[in-house]
């Protein structure tokens, strides 16, 4: 609970973009919170205000704490997806009736053309970045940009037409193309492909039965002991040596154990290194979001 006040610490508007969050929605929720102009359209007024309501106080809460990321915002797209819904569901009954006015046309050919013409362009970029041998290739290409196209003409069809739900079949099919296709190859290009999970330390059978320790003056990150699967003990190395007399133990270091345990410890046990771990998923080329906390050394200490 600590980590909510010191932690991430982020102003007040942080989360003012929280709309990016929902990607090819972004508009489309936009569009759907602006609540004075549709709430006398919308024949469900009280469901629609409900879920606009729900976002907004969500929003509220979220910002009110002083630690921050963007995956807390998770809870407030389940209202959001509410909001698109009515919105899009509006125009199609509304188009069903002829009851659509000038600005209901523009405000929705605007939503719809935007992703009509990111789906037109996914071709080029599935080109651009994965046209090569290994990722993708020359028949997968063809196939992709076929499926894109069909999107795009789905979407930008519907937005011609005012037909809301070929827009929206046209925008999931887009979605899945890219959730399908792309996402892994994607991730490749920002995560670390080189990690090497602390989590591994569970098949290792000799240390099962052998308790875990880090260096009281270190931080050791939860997520560290959550991965390992293992209850990892605090040990203030320069004035607790009863533990030598329970060797062998593991110790989990920020640092190599020589340059962690005194030379006095040293002289007394054996150290044999298991492996160094690197949990961190961005890449060491991401200075911003890579971090030493997420790399340890984990070294067995036995009797000499």
């Amino acid at each position: 609970s600590t980590a909510w006040i010191e932690r991430n610490v982020r102003p007040w508007y942080y989360y003012w973009l929280f709309f990016a969050e929902s990607g090819i929605w972004a508009l489309f929720l936009l569009t759907g919170l602006c609540w004075p102009w549709l709430k006398k359209k919308i024949k469900m007024r009280k469901e629609y205000t409900f879920a606009v309501l729900w976002t907004v106080v969500t929003l509220v809460l979220l910002s009110l704490f002083p630690e921050k990321k963007t995956r807390y915002l998770l809870p407030l797209l389940i209202p959001a997806a509410m909001v698109v819904a009515h919105y899009i569901v509006y125009i199609f009954t509304a188009a069903k009736e002829k009851t659509l006015t000038t600005s209901d046309r523009v405000v929705f050919r605007v939503n719809a053309f935007i992703p009509a013409l990111i789906a037109l362009g996914m071709p080029v970029a599935v080109y651009l970045l994965f046209y090569r041998e290994g990722e993708v290739g020359l028949t997968l290409l063809i196939i992709v940009s076929i499926l894109f196209l069909l999107a795009a003409y789905s979407i930008f069809a519907g937005g011609v037409r005012m037909k809301s739900m070929k827009v929206f079949t046209g925008v999931v099919l887009l979605l899945i193309l890219v959730e399908t296709l792309l996402m892994s190859r994607v991730a490749n290009m920002f995560n670390n492909t080189e990690i090497k999970s602390i989590k591994a330390v569970r098949q290792i059978e000799e240390l099962q039965h052998v308790p875990f320790y880090y260096p009281a003056d270190e931080e050791l990150r939860i997520e560290l002991v959550y991965e390992a699967g293992r209850r990892i003990l605090p040990w203030d190395i320069k004035s607790d040596t009863t533990l030598l007399n329970s060797l062998p133990v593991v110790l989990v270091s920020g640092k190599p154990a020589t340059e962690v345990l005194p030379v006095g410890i040293q002289e007394k046990v054996n150290l044999r290194l298991i492996d160094v771990y690197d949990n961190n998923n961005r890449p060491k080329s991401d200075k911003k979001r890579y971090s030493p906390k997420f790399v340890r050394y984990v070294t067995i200490l036995e009797k000499k």
